[in-house]
């Protein structure tokens, strides 16, 4: 089994970029040119959440490796996303989706901004209005929440997909392209709403 940390694939050879993580998930490249990366840190038992380690934030240098904690705090920390110096993360068990500001590079000032119901949270996008694209893995769906934090629509997935994760496709194109871990696929998803 695999030590957890962050890897790097080139020419076929792996690599470790940073070590030190419990279960890293969600990477995204934050405005300050560093790797975001969500680590729940351990399996959560959904009914004893009080007996899990906190979840962790880090920024990982990609030239040097060094990782900086960023935050600490929230159970199960999953999906994670930026648009511009806005950070969000999913809150899994809790089923919220808090924002924080970004400022020297430093997430301050958490704020809920959704919370997901009839399902778990787990990977987001951000697409170019500002609006959340959030995978709800056991609700088979992907959530889409306008920017004052109100559901806007919602797009299903074939039952047992389990969608872990979204990201924007192409600019201009309105697609999105989703993990399925139920199916083991990838589906292509567009004419979500009508505006995309």
């Amino acid at each position: 089994m695999a030590e957890p940390g962050i890897q790097v694939i080139r020419d076929g050879e792996v690599s470790y970029l940073a070590r030190g993580m419990g279960a890293p998930n969600d990477p995204v490249l934050g405005p300050d040119g560093r790797l975001w990366v969500t680590d729940s840190r351990e399996q959560v038992d959904f009914a004893h959440p009080d007996r899990a380690l906190p979840g962790r934030v880090w920024a990982v240098d990609i030239d040097t490796g060094e990782a900086e904690l960023q935050l600490e705090g929230p159970v199960f920390v999953n999906g994670i996303a930026f648009d511009g110096d806005r950070l969000y993360l999913t809150e899994t068990v809790s089923g919220q989706v808090s924002k924080y500001d970004v400022t020297q590079g430093r997430p301050i000032d958490r704020a809920t901004v959704h919370t997901v119901t009839d399902g778990h949270p787990d990977g987001l996008a951000v697409d170019s209005t500002g609006r959340l694209w959030i995978a709800t893995t056991s609700g088979d769906r992907i959530d889409v929440v306008g920017c004052g934090g109100a559901l806007e629509a919602s797009c299903d997935l074939p039952a047992g997909s389990m969608p872990t994760n979204i990201c924007c496709g192409p600019t201009g194109s309105g697609e999105f392209y989703v993990t399925a871990a139920g199916t083991g696929s990838v589906f292509r998803l567009w004419g979500c709403t009508d505006h995309q």
